[in-house]
């Protein structure tokens, strides 16, 4: 890499973010709910990232100012990085797959935090992109471009979905006797991208020296964060559209009646997870329909 994504330092200086109305940002008394939660309960480890401290006045927009321009940087990365492909032989540029990621997101304020160690939407939630091979598209003449899925994936579905894409087969996956992949193949989103591969999404974490872990569900429209510690409250969050929907944890429907099936169905789904003790735990939520992968993106019409 070299400097010639941006000659300046323009990426930082013409952000949008002195431009950004109050109601795009979550303002703390709508999220201070939940901060002694996932403030203070869910910090990393004493000796771990020690996210900055968040009382001075001008820290909270530098740190967003930072983070739009970091993602304004990495826009011209994309550009720099495809332009270089384009310069490739033929053969080898036709042939190549790309895949757009990232390993996590952050908090920008939210809860009164900075930074990540938390599983809520802003900490987690990342992009993924897929962009097959023009050798690929050719003889699979079935796939669309352009699509978008609403079902949950995972980062550890990139690796078997690779593996179908080069046409390996399945016999020289296994690593070990016995071995399978935690993952399973996303695939069949090119053809389908209503389709669905997994029951959700797994995040999760060690908290406090071994004292318990944090882990969250993440399904089409909700998402339930629970404890290995019992005594610790649980949470479930709705997505859809509504008054408060942004993607910010706003509203806890964890005892909500009207939630209750979708509590169960994902109390079910972690104590099948949990009683497998092994690492082949999650291996139980693949290829299960969501609860809600028919459910309207409204809220209130389901539930």
């Amino acid at each position: 890499m070299d400097a010639k994504c941006f000659a300046d330092d323009s990426y930082w200086t013409d952000t949008f973010t002195d431009r950004l109305l109050n109601g795009l940002t979550p303002a703390w008394k709508e999220t201070d709910q939940y901060a002694q939660v996932f403030g203070v309960a869910d910090a990393s480890e004493p000796d771990g990232v020690n996210e900055a401290p968040i009382s001075e006045d001008a820290l909270i927009p530098t740190v967003r100012k930072a983070y739009y321009a970091t993602t304004k940087y990495v826009d011209a990365v994309i550009k720099y990085f495809y332009d270089g492909i384009n310069r490739l032989p033929k053969s080898i540029k036709e042939n190549t797959h790309v895949i757009i990621t990232s390993d996590h997101g952050f908090l920008l304020g939210e809860f009164g935090r900075l930074g990540k160690w938390v599983l809520t939407e802003g900490a987690t939630r990342v992009p993924l992109a897929i962009i097959p091979s023009k050798r690929f598209l050719k003889t699979y003449k079935k796939t669309k471009t352009g699509t978008t899925v609403q079902a949950p994936v995972d980062h550890i579905d990139v690796f078997p979905t690779l593996l179908e894409m080069a046409g390996i087969p399945d016999e020289y996956r296994p690593l070990d006797k016995g071995d399978v992949l935690p993952g399973v193949s996303l695939s069949s989103y090119f053809s389908d991208s209503t389709n669905y591969t997994r029951a959700v999404s797994i995040s999760e974490y060690e908290t406090h020296y071994g004292s318990g872990r944090t882990i969250a569900m993440r399904s089409k429209f909700f998402k339930y964060i629970t404890y290995t510690v019992p005594r610790r409250t649980a949470f479930l969050f709705d997505y859809r559209g509504g008054d408060k929907y942004r993607m910010v944890e706003r509203e806890n429907f964890i005892d909500d009646p009207a939630y209750a099936e979708v509590k169960k169905w994902f109390e079910n789904l972690f104590q099948k997870a949990m009683n497998e003790k092994d690492e082949k735990a999650w291996l139980t939520i693949k290829n299960i329909k969501p609860i809600d992968h028919d459910f309207s993106s409204t809220r209130g019409q389901n539930y």
